[in-house]
């Protein structure tokens, strides 16, 4: 192994939240899909969204859509597409519920992230979809229909 990667892997070793451990692993040392969902489950609420600084710049321990988009990320980089698993269960049931979804879009900032340290383009006045893009909503989207049927969820979403 060359010098730079044993530094980076002391680095991780001895600095990485558990999450980031796990996937460090998964990728570079043949560790487990499970040890990283483990990992994840740690960030998820009891409504199914994500929080808890999942997304490192924004520790708010409140569900997000940008937190929960974070997690989704995370199952597809480990392969893990059972809609029968209970992470992706409950993420579902959250997008569901219609928790921080403006009309169309989900939102980009929430107001509660303001409560709690985060970096400033997580600061809002207001829960927002103000960034003019389509993060997290193309992606929150495009899990939904790839995990559920697909022509009725994203028919249901495109009509929202």
């Amino acid at each position: 192994m060359n010098n730079t990667y044993e530094k980076a892997r002391a680095f991780i070793y001895r600095n990485a939240r558990p999450i980031d451990f796990a996937r460090f692993q998964y990728h570079f040392e043949n560790g487990s899909k499970e040890a990283v969902l483990n990992a994840l489950a740690a960030y998820q609420n009891h409504d199914g969204g994500f929080g808890h600084a999942l997304e490192a710049d924004a520790w708010n321990p409140n569900s997000s859509p940008i937190q929960t988009w974070t997690a989704t990320e995370i199952l597809r980089e480990v392969g893990c597409t059972d809609i029968a698993h209970p992470i992706i269960q409950s993420i579902l049931r959250y997008l569901a519920s219609g928790a921080d979804f403006e009309g169309h879009f989900w939102c980009t900032t929430v107001r509660s992230n303001n409560d709690f340290p985060h970096a400033p383009w997580w600061h809002t006045e207001s829960d927002s979809t103000c960034h003019n893009d389509y993060n997290p909503t193309a992606c929150l989207r495009g899990l939904s229909c790839d995990l559920q049927n697909v022509e009725a969820t994203c028919t249901n979403s495109a009509n929202a």
